[in-house]
């Protein structure tokens, strides 16, 4: 399930940033990947833990990464 979605959100992030033409085994994209892992191991330790966060915290923090991920690419 956390591949599932860290694939989905590499997939997003890297039609983001498709401009910069980006070689599909760039350090740039790996950097995406594993920052993708990331927020989906966080989404998905949410569904397992007795307390949740708000997905609306969740969501910030996730579109904040993403943010600056592409910032930082740019």
């Amino acid at each position: 399930m956390t591949n599932a979605m860290a694939e989905h959100l590499s997939y997003l992030t890297v039609q983001l940033i498709v401009k910069n033409k980006f070689q599909p085994d760039s350090p740039e994209v790996a950097l995406i990947h594993v920052m993708s892992l990331g927020i989906s191991q966080l989404l998905t330790h949410n569904f397992l833990i007795n307390h949740p966060d708000d997905y609306e915290l969740l969501t910030d923090k996730a579109i904040k990464a993403l943010d600056l991920t592409i910032a930082k690419l740019s």
